[in-house]
Formats: structure tokens, C-alpha cells, sequence
């Protein structure tokens, strides 16, 4: 064997090993969570942690808003998680195991309502989320998750957001005064 071949045959071998290390590192590690785009996680198992395992990030002053879909075949629902705490759970979809009715682009997953998807407000500072499966027809299947800055109220909103905490806290002394009348009455008894 010439020492040409034998440095190719090596090369492919270190690569391969490299490439093998790196799929099962990414496999076991958090990954971090970029806004605005989407990241995917797959699953195996009901109740078993996705691959990756978590996805890591710190939300700004504003927060975030987390987005989590189902995608390919219809019918997969998640729990998600917040640092081992109970954020909420995907939207309950029929199942459609129906090959010629998927898609594999999140967007078009996460506008489309046959699709599981879920999101849930973030506050600032640190996060660590896992999704767990919690409904599957299939033996696996692909989900993707992504974050993006939650919306500041404009000032246009002011307005509508004064008058509701006005309307709010005039319900709140009319139940206020109902309840202080109800117990006057029942005194007289």
C-alpha cells in the first residue's frame, strides 16, 4: 500500500470518527437558542427527552416569545419546560397519518392548525427549555422550537391598555361594594 493511500484511508477514518463525535456531542448537549430562528428537536419515545435534550438562552428586559410546532406527519403534542417547570402544552390536533399531508418547513407547520404548536411568554434572564412528548401515533417524529423578542406596546396601544385597567378596576368596586352590601343585608338577619 502506498503512503498515499494509506494518509487517504486515514484521513476518511479521523473524519468520520470527528463527524461521529460531533452527531453525539449535539445529541446529549444543550444547544443555544438563537432569536428568530428555528431550531429542531426530535423524538422516539412518549415521555423521553428530545434529542437535543434542552435548548439554552438569556430573554432580554422585553422577554421572549417562545414558539414550539410539530411538523411532517400530524398529530404529535409536547409538554414544555422552563428549567424542570411546567410551561404549558401544544395545541391538541387530530392525528393525520396521511404521508402526502406533511411539511417539514416550520412556518408552514406553525400557521397551519392542523399542526400541534403552543407559545408561551418568557420573562427575561436565563432559560433552559426541554419539550417532552406526550402524544405520538408514530414511532418518532421532528419538531422545531424557536424564541423571538416579545412586541412592546406602542404608544397607539396606551390608550386601549388605560382604558381596560380602568374598566378593570371599576369591575373590581363593583364587586367591592355588592359584596359590602350582601353582608349588610345578611346582618339584619
Amino acid at each position: 500500500m502506498s503512503t498515499a493511500t494509506l494518509i487517504k484511508k486515514v484521513s476518511i477514518v479521523v473524519a468520520g470518527a470527528v463527524a461521529i463525535s460531533v452527531v453525539s456531542r449535539e445529541s446529549t448537549q444543550a444547544i443555544t437558542l438563537d432569536a428568530g430562528t428555528w431550531k429542531y428537536f426530535d423524538f422516539f419515545d412518549i415521555g423521553q427527552p428530545t434529542i437535543p435534550p434542552s435548548f439554552e438562552f438569556t430573554s432580554p428586559t422585553t422577554g421572549d416569545l417562545l414558539k414550539v410546532t410539530d411538523a411532517f406527519l400530524q398529530g404529535d403534542t409536547f409538554q414544555i419546560f422552563d428549567f424542570g417547570q411546567l410551561l404549558g402544552e401544544t395545541s391538541p390536533v387530530p392525528i393525520n397519518g396521511n404521508p402526502l399531508d406533511y411539511t417539514s418547513d416550520p412556518d408552514t407547520a406553525f400557521a397551519d392548525l392542523n399542526y400541534s404548536r403552543g407559545v408561551f411568554f418568557l420573562t427575561s434572564g436565563n432559560h433552559s427549555i426541554t419539550i417532552t412528548p406526550i402524544k405520538s401515533p408514530f414511532e418518532d417524529g421532528r419538531g422545531y422550537v424557536r424564541r423571538d423578542p416579545a412586541p412592546i406596546p406602542t404608544p397607539a396601544l396606551l390608550p386601549g391598555l388605560v382604558g381596560m385597567g380602568i374598566a378593570a378596576l371599576r369591575q373590581k368596586q363593583k364587586r367591592e361594594e355588592g359584596a359590602e352590601r350582601s353582608k349588610g343585608w345578611q346582618r339584619l338577619f
